[in-house]
């Protein structure tokens, strides 16, 4: 949508598009997600917590059956926001209940999507990725996460062979970008200056979520 299409700089225009979003569909999941990451990236924790609050009585998923997943996401995306506003021991009790009760392949997924990109639980985060990926073996995404726990962890050789994997199977700008901060942070600048023209190429705003995710080149 429009809000997802401007960037960051205009992120009050972002957050503006999406309250008229609310007000043409006060049930949107996407609409409420999308908010209560913009606010968590503006740095007000207060008032994105406050969406996930009003998404969890409000919000509904496009499928009526899916009502236990929308709880699990709105848990895990509390927890990002928790851990974002240096709550780390709250977030780390969300997704440690979430951990304890996750059996499908979205269960494993979701963690694993979630701990890779707020660097809490990596250890964890690995099992969980590696559990996704035992139930999935043909998933890009998770392999893009599973690199990025390993990249958070300082396992560059690893990170690599995963977003190797990852990109011979789907070619993602955030693949590219991750890969480019692990061969930076190898000292392959040559290789680390390509892979990121090309994540840039893919989408101009993807160094932008990864400086939210705060991991940069080293």
């Amino acid at each position: 949508n429009r809000a997802q299409a401007r960037p960051w700089k205009d992120l009050q225009d972002r957050l503006a598009d999406l309250d008229r979003a609310l007000e043409i569909d006060p049930h949107s999941m996407d609409a409420y997600g999308e908010k209560a990451r913009l606010l968590t990236r503006k740095g007000d924790f207060d008032e994105a917590l406050k969406v996930y609050e009003l998404a969890a009585t409000e919000g509904a998923p496009s499928d009526p059956f899916a009502v236990g997943q929308m709880k699990d996401r709105l848990a895990v995306g509390r927890a990002y926001i928790l851990n974002k506003a240096g709550r780390t021991a709250e977030a780390e009790k969300i997704l440690v209940e979430q951990q304890a009760k996750a059996k499908t392949f979205s269960d494993f997924s979701r963690l694993c999507s979630s701990k890779s990109a707020t660097g809490v639980l990596l250890e964890s985060a690995l099992a969980d990725c590696r559990e996704a990926l035992k139930l999935n073996p043909d998933t890009a995404g998770v392999r893009e996460s599973l690199a990025l726990v390993l990249l958070r962890l300082g396992k560059l050789d690893d990170a690599l062979a995963e977003y190797d994997r990852a990109i011979a199977r789907n070619k993602s700008s955030e693949a590219f970008m991750g890969r480019s901060v692990a061969r930076s942070r190898k000292g392959d600048f040559v290789g680390a200056k390509a892979d990121r023209s090309e994540a840039l190429k893919r989408d101009p705003l993807v160094e932008d979520r990864f400086a939210e995710y705060g991991v940069q080149a080293g």
